[in-house]
């Protein structure tokens, strides 16, 4: 009959066996020698995934010596070296490390520790292109499981830029620019991402115009020269200073009112990238004279053809006349006599020290005028003074002269102004009375006049 005796000490023990068969009794003494169990430990640091787990055999056996070693991970991995030293874990979670230690007697024994593998972070951030001169934001999106982010650590160019999980920096540099997010978890666990930033070039913008001077209306056409790499250029536009904008290149641009005028050029890229030219007091667009004068008085006949020029003209500084009879003068007010009736082109320009000008025109008519001479007395009495009625005119025509006597009879009639009455009838002198005088005559503005009067 099988018996099973359990030793719990180490060494040698001795075994009876003793049979009694019908009292018949027979004993055997043996001894037995107890081994000793291997003494299985080790340690095993927590870790993080995808780095090794480190680990350490202390086991060991009194008396003996260790013959072999087995190593199960618990991720289906298994080892026999005594010493593995390290194990790395594919997968984050819990795991049980077993080893089983077998002495040279062949005693074996198991032990066992947890671990834990934690997850390694998943780096990332996001990043929008910007311009040169631009702030660029960055903002960390990594991402671990079970666990939290603890520090982001940004760097550009072997720099540490920001240790902040969002932020904003500006660059001086314009291309693809390779920045370095380096994540750890509250575990120190830790993953490396690079990505690149984009800085887009600003335009490079430049232009001229001309001719920047001169009077109004001023025409000013504009050159730009622009560059911009890398990326095209999808805007241009002018702004004027004036209120006025061209979105178009090389405009022509007409200035109406007098000033100084900044000109701005704004490029855009393909890219939204902006840049602004102001060219300060480029355009000097002047004031143009405002010529302008009247006369006095309002009519003027040849009797006293004397004109005053009023100048009334504004922002002048030299001033010329043609008064239209062939005299000129550069006075600012001029007082002229004309010699002679008639009507007169005046023509008034007005130029400014700039060498801008105005011109305007007017006209002055010195009126013709009429006079007529009648004596209301002679005498023909043969002494050779005032022997002749005779009338003096200028400028009359259809001129008539008709003498009658008191009673009404007719006298004589003459229509030449040249001829006057000598004091006769048919051939002989009147008697001495008082007469009567009909002139008829026309004017030189044909107007008929009728004058009647009497002469003794």
């Amino acid at each position: 009959i099988p018996v099973t005796i359990t030793f719990r000490t180490i060494g040698n023990h001795l075994a009876s066996l003793q049979i009694n068969n019908n009292g018949c009794i027979d004993q055997h003494i043996d001894s037995v020698y107890v081994n000793p169990l291997p003494i299985v430990q080790f340690t095993a640091s927590n870790a993080c995934q995808g780095l090794p787990v480190q680990i350490q055999n202390q086991s060991s056996v009194t008396g003996g010596s260790i013959f072999s070693t087995q190593w199960n991970f618990g991720d289906n991995q298994t080892s026999n070296l005594f010493d593995p030293l390290t194990h790395a874990y594919l997968f984050d979670g819990p795991y049980t490390i077993n080893l089983t230690v077998t002495s040279n007697h062949l005693c074996s024994a198991t032990g066992s520790q947890p671990i834990t593998i934690y997850d390694k972070p998943d780096a990332g951030f996001k990043a929008d292109s910007a311009c040169l001169g631009e702030l660029i934001y960055l903002t960390d999106t990594s991402f671990v499981k079970n666990d939290f982010i603890s520090s982001s650590v940004f760097s550009y160019n072997n720099s540490i830029i920001s240790t902040n999980s969002s932020f904003a920096y500006l660059f001086n540099t314009v291309g693809s620019l390779p920045i370095e997010l380096i994540t750890t978890s509250s575990h120190g666990c830790v993953d490396t991402i690079v990505r690149n930033v984009i800085v887009n070039s600003n335009p490079v913008v430049s232009f001229s115009g001309g001719p920047l001077s001169g009077c109004e209306p001023l025409f000013v056409n504009f050159n730009e020269t622009i560059t911009n790499s890398p990326g095209n250029i999808t805007n241009v536009t002018y702004y004027f200073g004036d209120g006025d904008s061209a979105n178009y290149p090389s405009p022509l641009h007409i200035y109406t009112n007098p000033g100084i005028y900044d000109v701005t050029l704004s490029a855009t890229s393909q890219y939204g990238c902006t840049t602004d030219t102001t060219y300060t007091n480029y355009v000097n667009v002047y004031q143009n004279p405002i010529a302008d004068f009247f006369t006095t008085p309002n009519a003027v006949d040849e009797f006293w053809p004397v004109v005053n020029f009023n100048n009334t003209s504004l922002y002048g500084n030299q001033y010329f006349w043609n008064l239209g009879d062939s005299t000129n003068s550069n006075d600012y007010n001029l007082q002229h006599t004309y010699a002679a009736a008639g009507t007169y082109p005046i023509e008034l320009i007005v130029t400014t020290n700039e060498g801008c000008a105005d011109t305007t025109y007017g006209e002055v008519i010195i009126r013709p005028t009429y006079t007529i001479y009648v004596p209301n007395a002679f005498s023909p009495n043969n002494d050779d003074k005032n022997e002749v009625f005779q009338c003096k005119a200028t400028n009359i025509s259809n001129f008539s002269m008709s003498i009658y006597s008191r009673w009404g009879n007719h006298v004589t009639t003459t229509n030449n102004i040249e001829e006057g009455w000598d004091g006769k009838e048919n051939g002989k002198t009147v008697q001495e009375d008082t007469y009567i005088y009909v002139i008829n005559f026309t004017d030189v503005f044909h107007e008929d006049h009728v004058l009647t009067r009497i002469v003794s």
